[in-house]
């Protein structure tokens, strides 16, 4: 399992499970480049992410990151047995320890753990994207609750996969509280992304109070509107003169970020060859990438 992210840039390669042991942080196996300074555009919300299975050698995922503020970035290593618990939500919190290490993307200015992606040792890795339509539905007495912006962490400690995941979903409730954002507390509406080495992938929406799950290999996420709507634009797109290498809508709000990362996504070369799979994926997520003039979503 490979990420590539745009930060704007850093590269997270591939790792064999030993090297999570307790106590370990990384090791060889684990190649964490930063690719020049670590910077964000001033856009409102502007993240894309795309998921590519390159055959033999294994699934690729690529991310942007372009947001309304600066974010300072760290990589962070958390081994397995980590203990950890959900914020904010009393006596239903869950507690748990890390059967797997994995390595998360951090932003320490909202919080030291807070994590937007990572993978862990069996080659799963998660998403957070900002989706400002999210609804999510009203908690209950019932089950345990998890904070949404710690789910990242749950996912990558607790399970191996993406049928792991959603198996076990609707065990609990996933919630999101405020945050502090700078001098303020705010509730970031996030969407979530995941996929596994093996190529499945799912995307996790909130959408009008309830949970929206989508399944596909090779999927692509970026904004507004909901996954739904979105795919709707993109049957839209299909339909048209749009969806051609000639005519691909050059946009940069979410809808047309979406509609040319689904064709880039579907005409992506194959090769056999880890260093072209990464350079494919960089040159897909930085045709998505938003200028920094532009102050939109």
């Amino acid at each position: 399992m490979i990420i590539t992210c745009s930060y704007n840039h850093y590269i997270k390669n591939k790792f064999d499970e030993s090297n999570f042991k307790k106590g370990s942080i990384m090791k060889k196996t684990l190649i964490a480049l930063l690719i020049g300074s670590v910077t964000y555009i001033n856009t409102a919300s502007a993240c894309s992410e795309i998921t590519h299975s390159f055959d033999s050698l294994g699934t690729y995922s690529a991310r942007s990151m372009d947001f309304c503020s600066q974010l300072p970035t760290t990589l962070v290593a958390y081994p397995r047995g980590t203990q950890q618990k959900s914020n904010n939500t009393g006596n239903q919190a869950l507690n748990w320890s890390a059967k797997y290490g994995y390595v998360t993307v951090n932003q320490p200015s909202i919080n030291k753990d807070f994590a937007a992606d990572g993978v862990n040792e069996k080659g799963l890795a998660i998403h957070l994207l900002y989706m400002g339509e999210t609804k999510q539905p009203a908690l209950t007495n019932d089950k345990p609750i998890m904070d949404s912006y710690q789910w990242v962490h749950y996912v990558l400690g607790n399970y191996s996969n993406v049928t792991e995941v959603l198996n076990n979903i609707n065990n609990y409730q996933i919630h999101t509280f405020p945050i502090q954002f700078g001098k303020e507390d705010v509730v970031l509406p996030i969407h979530f992304a995941i996929e596994d080495k093996s190529g499945n992938s799912a995307v996790i929406e909130f959408v009008n109070n309830k949970l929206s799950i989508h399944q596909q290999k090779n999927s692509v996420m970026t904004n507004e509107p909901n996954y739904n709507a979105q795919l709707s634009n993109l049957t839209k797109a299909k339909q048209s003169t749009q969806y051609s290498i000639e005519q691909l809508p050059g946009g940069a709000d979410s809808a047309n970020r979406f509609v040319r990362m689904s064709y880039i996504n579907e005409n992506m070369p194959t090769t056999n060859n880890s260093s072209n799979a990464v350079s494919y994926m960089f040159s897909a997520i930085n045709s998505v990438t938003v200028p920094y003039f532009a102050n939109y979503q």
